[in-house]
């Protein structure tokens, strides 16, 4: 049996509104789930596997298989359909970093480099790395260069839209890749910024990510941009997150209120 995470990708949406139902419950993942979103199948997966208390449900790894294979199946029906995004998910899949699925990295790269030619920066982003680290593939400079340099472009069309990911992926570029250079610290801190105002003003609109991106920030704290690691506020963000459906917010605040006996 394939050991089977909580995808902490972004809502995969087929139209549903997110109102539509009560986001991140039993319930709402289930008739989600019925109506071929990909992320609620695989949030159900999650629930099934390590159980619900407070839906009085429990551990069953025959449920949460069967959840897992038809969320696996609806990312590949709609990345075959030409969806950028539910290609990009299936890469982060079998990237295995974080959703302990079998790693592939032959798979990887397939559905990175379909999603980067659809036009996703953050696909084309995880194939410069891949290609500068040498993971699943030969160490390719100019290769990796070219990857990166796509993914800027993409990326600063993106951020212009104001899609707050694509904002800090921008800094983080510039801060740490391949144009982490002196030069670049002001492009780096104006991206970085705008991005955490973007979360922030996300999270104001009762969006989870963004209230769990926010809380990340506060949790580690991000000196470029001047915030200071503050455990109690990012509790608050991630209770907050965790309440709008974010399994790994909820999953923060508790291991927070352990450490601060709160």
């Amino acid at each position: 049996m394939k050991k089977i995470f909580l995808s902490m990708t972004l809502l995969f949406s087929i139209g549903v509104s997110l109102n539509a139902y009560n986001y991140g419950t039993l319930e709402g993942n289930t008739k989600r789930c019925e109506e071929g979103n990909a992320k609620a199948c695989n949030d159900l997966a999650g629930m099934y596997l390590s159980g619900r208390s407070q839906y009085k449900l429990k551990a069953d790894e025959t449920k949460a298989q069967e959840f897992y294979d038809k969320s696996m199946n609806l990312y590949s029906k709609y990345c075959d359909e030409g969806n950028a995004k539910a290609c990009s998910d299936l890469g982060d899949k079998y990237n295995g970093m974080r959703w302990g699925i079998d790693q592939n990295y032959t798979m990887m790269m397939k559905y990175y480099t379909k999603s980067c030619e659809y036009g996703n920066g953050l696909a084309c982003n995880e194939l410069g790395a891949a290609y500068k680290r040498g993971r699943g593939v030969n160490k390719d400079k100019p290769k990796s260069k070219n990857y990166y340099d796509k993914a800027l472009v993409l990326y600063e069309k993106e951020c212009e839209n104001n899609i707050a990911r694509s904002c800090a992926n921008l800094g983080v570029i510039y801060l740490l890749e391949m144009y982490g250079t002196k030069d670049n610290e002001n492009k780096s801190t104006k991206y970085l910024k705008k991005a955490f105002n973007l979360y922030e003003a996300n999270c104001d609109n009762n969006d989870a990510e963004g209230c769990y991106q926010i809380g990340l920030s506060y949790l580690r704290g991000k000196s470029v941009i001047n915030i200071v690691k503050d455990e109690i506020l990012a509790k608050e963000f991630f209770d907050k997150s965790c309440k709008l459906g974010e399994s790994s917010a909820c999953n923060k605040a508790k291991r927070i209120a352990n450490k601060l006996n709160l």
